[in-house]
């Protein structure tokens, strides 16, 4: 997020950083000395997280998993909390087919989930031991994916599977609000499994790989995440990304990190790029929509450019229709061997769950 890259900021906030790093420290002693409590319920819980405050994949890497998992059999259910949503309490995303309702009635990536997923049960809730109860009674799920879910330790899991961006540990290693880290490095020892995200070709240093591998000796696994097509609302079929190079593109992202979607665009050495960044998780609203518009015509601009997670808020706007759109997919993917290594430890773990389950 920009606003970690100012020193000013960095340099004004680090007591509260120093504050919030005790605050997490004593709640993980809590927790892991047992006065704080864990609740289990009936199903096997993989937690998908990260250290810092997004845009490391979580969503592409639910997704995946909830596709993966029920190819082989597996009945899954996605629990997210639903950030930036106007409800309370337990609302039902989707029941497996299509979303149910609004993305602001839910958030904008359980509707993207919901919208990405076939036969996978989508639920949100603040209280993530009630969601996966629901989850369980009303759909019967045995597997329970539960995004961005490493720092909520009320519910117990029995998987904890972490992302992490060595590049954004390396431009600003500091703890909210000085940096985006949520918890310090060493906080990947409590992970069951690692997945060190590459985005783009730079390599993080040797040095800091030593220490990732210090703290997680259990599973590290390296996964890409890329653009590696476009998607067509209008004839509803993915197109190739060399259909931008040479264009004139207007791209608008509300992300986490809308620097990776910028040198993405960038890669594709388009004619012109006007790049417009808003905050993660934007309610756009009329007025901001409308000024896009006219911002895209005047430019005189071959394609309007957005992600996934934008576009399921911009398609509501009935402007929008005007324009030739392109929408970014960003997906996350392991190497063959890499992804039969990683699906062999995950099964074995599902397996012996349901051995001891059924004593």
């Amino acid at each position: 997020m920009p606003i970690f890259e100012h020193k000013l900021w960095q340099f004004t906030t680090w007591p509260l950083s120093l504050l919030f790093g005790l605050v997490v420290q004593a709640r993980n002693r809590l927790y892991n000395a047992g006065v704080l409590q864990s609740a289990r319920v009936e199903a096997f819980v993989i937690s998908i997280g990260n250290i810092s405050v997004g845009g490391t994949g979580k969503t592409p890497t639910t997704i995946y998993l909830a596709d993966q998992l029920r190819r082989r059999g597996y009945r899954v259910g996605i629990l997210s909390r639903g950030y930036g949503r106007r409800t309370t309490g337990t609302v039902v995303v989707s029941a497996g087919a299509r979303p149910l309702v609004s993305p602001w009635d839910c958030g904008d990536e359980p509707y993207l989930m919901a919208q990405s997923t076939q036969g996978v049960p989508v639920c949100v809730d603040a209280d993530r031991v009630r969601g996966a109860k629901k989850l369980i009674q009303d759909f019967s799920v045995d597997i329970v994916l539960l995004d961005d879910g490493f720092q909520h330790r009320r519910l117990y899991r029995d998987m904890d599977l972490v992302l992490f961006d060595p590049h954004q540990y390396e431009a600003n290693p500091r703890l909210l609000p000085a940096g985006p880290f949520r918890e310090p490095l060493h906080a990947l020892a409590r992970a069951h499994c690692v997945w060190v995200v590459q985005a783009g070709e730079q390599q993080p240093s040797s040095s800091l790989m030593s220490v990732i591998e210090k703290y997680q000796n259990r599973s590290v696994f390296w996964v890409k995440k890329e653009m590696k097509w476009l998607w067509n609302p209008i004839t509803r079929k993915r197109e190739p990304l060399s259909c931008l190079r040479g264009k004139s593109l207007f791209c608008v992202a509300g992300i986490a990190q809308p620097s990776q979607l910028y040198q993405q665009m960038k890669l594709l050495k388009p004619g012109e790029l006007c790049f417009r960044a808003f905050h993660d998780h934007v309610n756009y609203t009329p007025v901001q929509v409308a000024h896009l518009v006219r911002e895209f015509f005047a430019a005189q601009c071959d394609f309007f450019v957005t992600t996934k997670k934008d576009w399921i808020k911009l398609a509501t706007f009935t402007e929008m229709a005007q324009l030739p759109v392109r929408i970014a997919e960003l997906e996350m993917s392991l190497p063959k061997a890499e992804e039969a290594e990683f699906f062999k430890q995950l099964t074995q773990r599902i397996e012996s769950w349901r051995e001891a389950k059924s004593r």
